[in-house]
């Protein structure tokens, strides 16, 4: 799941989503569970200050070109003791790069169709594990994986996206068998508790 997801001990959960659209559609699926949306900039969220104790960012930060205040925001509505999980492209992983590379000559024809976006950045695993121990995260748990797929696609684009995962599969197979983790895998999964500055 794309998104930042604050939650409580007693299982309150709220997402947070910059589009309308998407965060109705997420009340939509949620139905009656304690589940609530919020509309909001993850740079400047409308709650007060250590207010939920686990807090999930999912696939959201490398759409910013500075993480360092997306981080600081998150922190900042985490309890002391509280765990932070964050899943994002690894941008330390060769194999990454490379795809990125490829990709990148064919962005500019997949943003015009509108099925993709040119706001993405690569970040290292130093930056964000940076960005969270200035904000006095600890206790660091790195790992990095291969999901080896790609999300639901519009069928009449579908061949583009075959032929661009093709590619892929085969890059990050023969350079996955040459580095060690956490460099080899095509995404990151950090964790970390919060204890202060």
């Amino acid at each position: 799941m794309d998104g930042v997801i604050l939650s409580l001990l007693r299982n309150v959960v709220v997402g947070v989503e910059l589009s309308r659209w998407v965060a109705q559609k997420a009340k939509e699926l949620a139905h009656e569970a304690d589940f609530e949306v919020l509309v909001a900039d993850i740079e400047r969220l409308p709650i007060r200050a250590e207010a939920f104790d686990v807090v999930y960012c999912g696939w959201v930060l490398h759409h910013f070109k500075h993480i360092q205040p997306a981080i600081n925001e998150l922190a900042r509505v985490l309890r002391l003791k509280g765990n932070i999980a964050i899943v994002e492209p690894n941008g330390s992983s060769i194999a990454v790069k490379l795809t990125q590379l490829i990709e990148g000559t064919i962005r500019p024809c997949l943003v015009n169709m509108s099925i993709d976006t040119p706001n993405e950045t690569l970040h290292t695993l130093t930056t964000y594990i940076k960005a969270l121990i200035y904000n006095g995260f600890t206790n660091f748990e790195v790992h990095s994986c291969y999901f080896g797929e790609h999300p639901p696609l519009p069928h009449r684009y579908r061949w583009i996206f075959s032929f661009v995962v093709r590619i892929r599969n085969l890059i990050y197979g023969l350079l996955i068998i040459a580095a060690r983790s956490p460099l080899k895998g095509t995404n990151l999964l950090i964790m970390a508790q919060k204890r202060g500055k």
